[in-house]
């Protein structure tokens, strides 16, 4: 892996709508054997126990959304086919949707019943935001029509999202609805004001030496300067694609690290400790969902500027499934095909939870996108 230089990658030009350019690699092939494992009629279970289902965990609308932006970018590749269930993946999260709440719910247990009125911030904007994928992928009318329209209902809710990172996700998802319906006066609205006060936070708290939102670094954490990056873009606003791209930098230098043999790689901040101001990367569990959004941000980086430094960084950023990490284990398990939980002191997590999963199916997929592009 490179000495991360996206600290070296040029500030973006006024004109920063160019392609991927040739990334010259390979992805390993998509197995999908482990996250059809995890599937059954109602939709994806959350966790598991090695490789089997953990069905006291039940499910949850987290997941099954990152599973329904899954299956509609696979099918969307493969011409309209895919064997993950897709409409299961949206009526999961169409069940999710509480008309009197007016919010998504997040935990069902293993046998169907919702556990809560509610979810968290998070997860409900992460229903949007795969609600907006979908409405912008899905090769199929009818599933694409669904998104668009819960999309629409479930808007409002926007306006209470309060953390940063729920914020961010609803960017995400507001970027690509407003692909589906770019008339849409209300999605531009709610972008323009998330967009701009996930910027003032940046402003107002970030320095020279400490490129962030907040104090602590702690989770999916590419996703907020990948926000900045997208609503910029959009908006036509300079400035947050610049300051993207800083505090992007900024999060690849903090998480540089080396191999066993001493070759540099990423090193993710663990959830064992985060990352504080002043202090050092928490090295332990590192979790495969942060390589997955460092992949995600690299490729919307280098599609915004142009750089293909950028997807050079996306792919030294996906090897870190593959074992170019601290522990110089690869989390990809050979007999399921499935992605292992995480990087712990003393070895690999193997359980093969949907996060997890999903993190390096995405990871795939977003790479897959990015080397068609790049073939145009």
């Amino acid at each position: 892996m490179m000495e991360f230089r996206p600290s070296s990658v040029r500030e973006p030009a006024q004109n920063w709508e160019s392609g991927a350019g040739n990334l010259g690699f390979s992805v390993p092939p998509l197995d999908l054997r482990q996250l059809l494992a995890m599937t059954d009629e109602r939709g994806l279970f959350q966790h598991a126990r090695y490789a089997s289902p953990d069905l006291d965990h039940g499910y949850c609308t987290d997941d099954n959304a990152r599973a329904l932006i899954a299956a509609a970018e696979h099918a969307r590749q493969q011409g309209g086919k895919t064997e993950l269930p897709l409409a299961d993946y949206l009526a999961f999260v169409e069940s999710a949707w509480c008309p009197r709440e007016q919010a998504f719910r997040n935990f069902m247990d293993q046998h169907g019943q919702w556990l809560e009125p509610q979810g968290s911030l998070d997860s409900q904007a992460r229903a949007l935001w795969s609600l907006g994928w979908t409405a912008d992928r899905a090769p199929e009318p009818e599933i694409r029509r669904r998104a668009n329209e819960l999309f629409a209902a479930g808007m409002d809710l926007i306006q209470r999202l309060e953390p940063l990172r729920s914020r961010a996700f609803a960017i995400h998802g507001l970027v690509h609805f407003l692909k589906a319906c770019p008339g849409d006066e209300r999605a531009l609205a709610l972008l323009e004001d998330l967009a701009h006060g996930l910027y003032a936070a940046y402003r107002s708290h970030a320095s020279t030496r400490w490129c962030w939102w907040e104090d602590q670094v702690t989770y999916d954490n590419a996703r907020l300067p990948q926000a900045l990056l997208l609503a910029g873009e959009k908006l036509q606003l300079p400035v947050m694609v610049r300051d993207g791209l800083a505090a992007l930098r900024w999060l690849l230098q903090v998480q540089a690290a080396r191999t066993p043999e001493g070759e540099p790689c990423l090193g993710v901040i663990g959830n064992a400790g985060w990352l504080e101001c002043g202090g050092e990367r928490a090295r332990w569990d590192q979790q495969p969902l942060e390589a997955y959004a460092l992949v995600d941000a690299c490729l919307v980086a280098g599609r915004v500027t142009g750089e293909p430094l950028w997807q050079e960084c996306a792919w030294d950023c996906f090897r870190w499934f593959l074992g170019h990490n601290e522990l110089g284990a690869s989390l990809i398990h050979s007999e399921t095909g499935g992605c292992q939980d995480g990087l712990q002191e003393g070895g690999v997590n193997r359980n093969q939870g949907a996060e997890s999963l999903l993190a390096y199916v995405l990871a795939q997929l977003l790479l897959f996108d990015a080397l068609e592009r790049g073939e145009e």
